[in-house]
């Protein structure tokens, strides 16, 4: 009984120590500033942590100010929500510890209308590359106006938009570009990166002789996004399951590039899952008659929450306890005594467990070794004559 105890409490240390160790969290603070295009504050938004029934207001100053657990092993994620609408988040963001100063860009729809009203122009700055090179001497033009600006050497330009009119970039032998003012102001990192292609490689094929491929494969792709998304973890927080579908362009060197959702699932699970795809390493680019060609791609994300694990039944307990006390009692034994085996798994009948109390087991005294137990020897056969003449003479065999 002693040694049942025994193995009992190192089994239940050693599941906690894991326990412990997969749980490890710290506390954080964040403090994650909300403004519109325009700068202005964006007052009274709501925050939700997947997980959390706790809501977070925004202030005057449009800061969410609040600690939340972090741990290395999983990421949770903040959703934002207007306050007119507490069902569908409009931005997500992970939280981990580069999001503890955080400035987000968010304009609702009467932000929209009236910066368009107003006419208001913004200074935004981009900077136009094609295929990894600067491209210089590009005209950039908001459309239906006669602000106009050129790309430097480092392909790099300044220019006054606004929300009513688009802007229109023109170089000699690429593709027009026209683009909107948001991504500008909305990008806080430095210029806007605007990607321009040669005229006449702008066709997007859907099937091409050799289909553009992940490094390393299939296989390589779903392990990364296990690995960047946790979408079992992603499942688990926030009680949804399913696949999302997202489509890509593959370009000719491998940059994927306008990815969007071709089959939505959830808000915060296909934010996450375009996030991951955005960030991708480059592909191998398709090919097309031994050319490099741009080509669609579309990837199933899927969402399943883990599989619990399968409670051990009182006979496997029984079972484990019993093979553990047998090898307590072999290890004891002289050496000549383990020559002869002891009881096999299929010989040991499993004691009946009651259910008034089935977390208690008495394991049968036969089966027991004990470790100051004297082994005999066994009986050395005697030689066939020596039995026979003992038998003739009435002594019978001993």
């Amino acid at each position: 009984m002693k040694r049942f105890v025994f193995f009992l409490s190192v089994l239940a240390l050693t599941l906690a120590g894991k326990l412990t160790a997969s749980g490890q969290t710290q506390k954080q603070t964040f403090n994650i500033c909300v403004l519109n295009t325009a700068g202005e504050p964006q007052v009274g938004m709501i925050l939700k942590v997947n997980g959390f029934g706790k809501e977070y207001i925004s202030d005057e100053q449009g800061v969410f100010s609040f600690e939340q657990d972090i741990s290395k092993n999983y990421v949770r994620t903040a959703n934002f929500y207007f306050p007119t609408d507490k069902t569908k988040p409009v931005k997500s963001l992970p939280l981990d510890e580069a999001a503890a100063d955080t400035l987000l860009y968010i304009d609702r729809p009467e932000d929209l209308a009236r910066f368009k009203q107003s006419g208001r122009t913004f200074s935004v700055q981009g900077k136009l590359l094609s295929y990894g090179k600067p491209v210089a001497g590009a005209e950039i033009q908001i459309q239906g106006t006669g602000r106009k600006a050129t790309s430097n050497q480092m392909g790099e330009f300044t220019i006054d938009a606004d929300y009513s009119h688009l802007i229109v970039i023109r170089a000699n032998g690429m593709e027009n570009r026209y683009l909107e003012i948001q991504p500008f102001l909305t990008h806080t990192d430095g210029p806007y990166t605007i990607m321009m292609r040669p005229k006449g490689s702008g066709r997007i094929y859907s099937t091409v002789e050799q289909m553009p491929e992940y490094p390393g494969g299939m296989k390589a792709f779903f392990n990364y996004i296990d690995r960047k998304l946790r979408p079992a973890q992603l499942a688990e927080e926030t009680g949804v399951e399913g696949v999302t579908v997202i489509q890509f362009v593959v370009e000719k060197d491998g940059e994927v590039t306008l990815p969007s959702i071709v089959r939505p699932l959830d808000a915060r699970l296909d934010t996450a899952a375009l996030q991951v795809i955005e960030t991708m390493p480059r592909w191998i680019a398709g090919k097309d008659n031994g050319v490099k060609v741009r080509c669609k791609y579309s990837v199933p994300i899927r969402f399943k929450k883990p599989a619990p694990a399968a409670p051990l039944s009182p006979e496997d307990s029984v079972r484990m306890v019993l093979q553990a006390q047998r090898e307590d009692s072999i290890s004891k034994l002289p050496p000549r005594a383990v020559r002869t085996p002891l009881v096999s798994k299929s010989e040991i009948p499993l004691p009946e467990l009651s259910t008034a109390d089935s977390t208690r087991f008495k394991i049968p005294e036969q089966y027991l070794v004990k470790s100051d137990a004297s082994v005999r020897p066994e009986p050395k056969k005697r030689n066939f004559i020596v039995r026979f003449f003992r038998w003739l003479f009435g002594k019978g065999n001993d």
